[in-house]
C-alpha cells in the first residue's frame, strides 16, 4: 500500500511537471496571438477551442457515468477566476515581453503562500516578508519604470493573483474527473464573446492567429489543466505551487527559442530575485503547513 501510494504520488508529480512545462510554452504563443487580437477576443476564442476539444469526452463521460451538479458548479466557480486571469494575462503580455510575463505569473507561488496563511490563520512571518520584498524589487527591475511596459506587468501580476486562487480551488475540487471538470472550467471564458458581438468580431485577425490559438486551447488549456486537476490530488495547494516554480524558467526558455527574446542583466537580476522570492516561501517548509 505504501509503495502504491508513492507510485501514485510520483505519477501526480509527473502530471504537475507536465502542466508546468506546457504553461511555460504558452507565453511566446500568447505574445504572438495578442499581436493579432486583443485580450478579450483571445480569451473567448481560446475558451471556445478548449470547450470544443473536450466536448466529445464530456458527452461520453456523461452518457456512461453521468454528471452531477457539483462538478458543474465547481468547474464554473474555478473557471470564473481562471477566465479573468487569462484575459488580464493576455492583455498584459501584449504590453510587456513574454519572458517578463512568465516570471511575473510565477509570483502566484508567493500569493498561494499568502492565501494559505490567510485561510489557515498562519502568521506571515519573516519568511513571507522577505519573499514579498524580493518579489517587489524583482518586479521593479523587470518593469524598469512606470511606463507602458510597467502597466503590462501590473496586469499580469493581477492575473497571477487569480491563478493563485485557481490553484487553491483546484486543490479543493481535484477529486472530480479531470476532463469533465476542465470542460466546465473553460465555459466562463466564452462570456467575453458578448463584448465582441457588441463591437463587431474581426474574423480575419482570428484566422491569422488561429495556429497558436489552437495550441493554447487544446494543449495549454485542455491537456495542461486536466493534468493539473489529476496531479493536485496528491499534493496540497502549496506543494503543487512548489512544482509550478519552474513555469517562469520554462517560459523564458521557450520565449528565447521560439520568438528570440533575450533577458538583459538588469531584467535577469530581477527575474532571479523573483525566483528567490518563490524559493524563500517554499524550500524547507514543513508539510504540516499544507494540511487541512
Amino acid at each position: 500500500m505504501v509503495s502504491e501510494g508513492k507510485s501514485l504520488s510520483g505519477i501526480g508529480f509527473a502530471a504537475l511537471l507536465g502542466t508546468t512545462l506546457l504553461w511555460g510554452s504558452s507565453f511566446p504563443a500568447i505574445k504572438v496571438v495578442t499581436g493579432f487580437v486583443d485580450g478579450l477576443t483571445y480569451t473567448w476564442v481560446r475558451g471556445l477551442i478548449s470547450v470544443a476539444g473536450l466536448l466529445p469526452i464530456v458527452i461520453y463521460y456523461a452518457t456512461s457515468e453521468g454528471l452531477t451538479t457539483d462538478v458543474v458548479k465547481a468547474g464554473l466557480i474555478t473557471g470564473s477566476a481562471y477566465a479573468v486571469g487569462i484575459w488580464l494575462q493576455g492583455w498584459g503580455t501584449a504590453l510587456t515581453t513574454a519572458s517578463n510575463a512568465a516570471f511575473i505569473t510565477g509570483l502566484n507561488v508567493v500569493i498561494v503562500y499568502g492565501l494559505d496563511a490567510l485561510i489557515k490563520k498562519e502568521k506571515y512571518g519573516l519568511r513571507g516578508m522577505l519573499s514579498l520584498s524580493l518579489s517587489l524589487v524583482g518586479l521593479y527591475l523587470l518593469s524598469g519604470q512606470l511606463s507602458k511596459v510597467a502597466i503590462g506587468d501590473l496586469l499580469v501580476l493581477t492575473s497571477a493573483f487569480l491563478f493563485a486562487v485557481q490553484v487553491e480551488l483546484i486543490h479543493k475540487y481535484s477529486s472530480y474527473n479531470p476532463a469533465t471538470f476542465t470542460f466546465f472550467e473553460m465555459l466562463p471564458m466564452l462570456g467575453f464573446i458578448l463584448i465582441d458581438l457588441f463591437r463587431g468580431i474581426n474574423y480575419g485577425s482570428i484566422i491569422a492567429a488561429l495556429p497558436p490559438l489552437l495550441y493554447l486551447g487544446l494543449v495549454c488549456n485542455d491537456i495542461a489543466l486536466s493534468l493539473q486537476v489529476f496531479g493536485q490530488r496528491w499534493f496540497k495547494a502549496y506543494e503543487a505551487a512548489l512544482i509550478y516554480l519552474l513555469e517562469p524558467v520554462f517560459g523564458a526558455m521557450f520565449s528565447f527559442l521560439i520568438i528570440g527574446e533575450t533577458i538583459n542583466l538588469r531584467k535577469g537580476f530581477g527575474a532571479a530575485l523573483i525566483l528567490a522570492a518563490m524559493l524563500v516561501v517554499t524550500v524547507g517548509r514543513k508539510k504540516r503547513s499544507f494540511r487541512n
